[in-house]
């Protein structure tokens, strides 16, 4: 008898069958795919080992500091400069190199929210940008108008007690006087010069009518000069205050249905000088800019359909420096108008309408140019 063996060969693995065993084919089939499927679990298991450790390697290592870096943004949603100027009153007026920059409160919150800047040279628009906080501009933002003084400021070392005024200057005694009055009259206004060294008055009587105005001298105590307000009308209710710049007083008798006054220079003698904007009843009370020391920057509004003046006054004479004609952009609305100051020898009227436009004007050499940007 020959002995055999049946050997079978599977995922590798060797299977020796001996015929002695009495086993059928059946079984040795059934063994046979057993070991097979058991080998394919394994070689599975394998394969799916090495795929999660090649995973595991492609993964990045974890950043240790535990502040999480945000992502840059995208470009989509970086702020665009705009290509338009929002209405609003225009809080500050600069150069920056040979650029010219105005910002914007269109918002009425004392905050610029947008700055437009043109090539001061060309007048080319070069952006509009967007301001989203206070940190945001550089800008030191003025209260009120640029280069325009609060009008109400009051003096504390100048006080009314009744027909009585005090002085307190900063080098003398404080003196306490009562100016002559006549029945009825009342003190509507007064200021001190910027020394201390007088005290100018208007007065009017009990229908707002007959306004004058008193000078006193502080140091010798006495009437320096009185005037009498000329240049009114008849039949206009006025109100009266009293400003100062440097050494010279100017008396303002402002109608009381607008901002449109008649303004007169006076001197430290009591003396007046000259009425301002060639006599103009529509000067804008709230826009007197000492330009320069001695030199006063006055906006004429003109009557309607008028163009615009704005003169530049000499403070010592009241004589005229220089006159500036400006066309109406709009609709002519007074309240749309701002003088502005950008330098000692630089002004700026900006006119709000479908566009923002403003006007530079050039005492030194009298000339002028317009900058525009689209309104939004």
């Amino acid at each position: 008898m020959h002995r055999g063996f049946l050997v079978v060969g599977v995922a590798g693995i060797l299977v020796a069958c001996n015929p002695k065993f009495n086993r059928d084919d059946r079984d040795d089939r059934e063994l046979a795919a057993q070991i097979g499927a058991q080998a394919e679990r394994e070689s599975a298991r394998r394969l799916a080992q090495r795929l999660e450790d090649e995973l595991k390697r492609q993964q990045p290592i974890p950043d240790p500091d535990p502040v999480k870096k945000l992502p840059a943004p995208s470009p989509l949603t970086q702020p665009r400069p705009s290509t338009c100027v929002d209405l609003g009153v225009i809080t500050s007026l600069k150069m920056r190199g040979t650029k010219l920059r105005a910002c914007v409160d269109s918002t009425s919150d004392g905050d610029p929210d947008q700055c437009v800047m043109w090539e001061r040279a060309s007048a080319k628009l070069v952006t509009v940008e967007q301001i989203f906080s206070v940190e945001d501009d550089d800008t030191p933002t003025p209260l009120g108008t640029p280069g325009n003084p609060d009008p109400d400021a009051e003096d504390p070392r100048i006080t009314q007690d009744g027909d009585a005024v005090e002085a307190c200057p900063p080098d003398r005694v404080c003196i306490k006087f009562m100016p002559a009055l006549a029945d009825g009259e009342t003190i509507d206004g007064m200021r001190g010069d910027a020394r201390h060294r007088a005290v100018a008055m208007v007065m009017s009587d009990s229908d707002s009518k007959n306004p004058r105005t008193e000078v006193w001298d502080l140091a010798q105590g006495r009437v320096r000069g009185r005037a009498k307000l000329t240049g009114l009308e008849e039949d206009i209710e006025y109100g009266y205050s009293m400003r100062s710049f440097g050494e010279s007083f100017v008396a303002i008798a402002k109608r009381t249905d607008n901002s449109h006054a008649v303004a007169t220079l006076l001197g430290l003698d009591g003396a007046r000088r000259a009425l301002l904007a060639n006599g103009s009843r529509f000067v804008d009370a709230e826009q007197l800019i000492e330009l320069a020391p001695g030199q006063l920057a006055v906006l004429d509004l003109a009557p309607a359909g008028i163009p615009y003046n704005v003169f530049v006054h000499s403070l010592g004479s009241g004589g005229t420096l220089a006159k500036f004609v400006i066309a109406m952009d709009g609709d002519g609305d007074d309240d749309d108008v701002q003088l502005l100051k950008l330098d000692r020898s630089t002004l700026g009227v900006a006119q709000w309408s479908e566009e923002l436009r403003l006007d530079l004007l050039d005492v030194r050499s009298s000339t002028m140019r317009g900058f525009t940007v689209p309104g939004c």
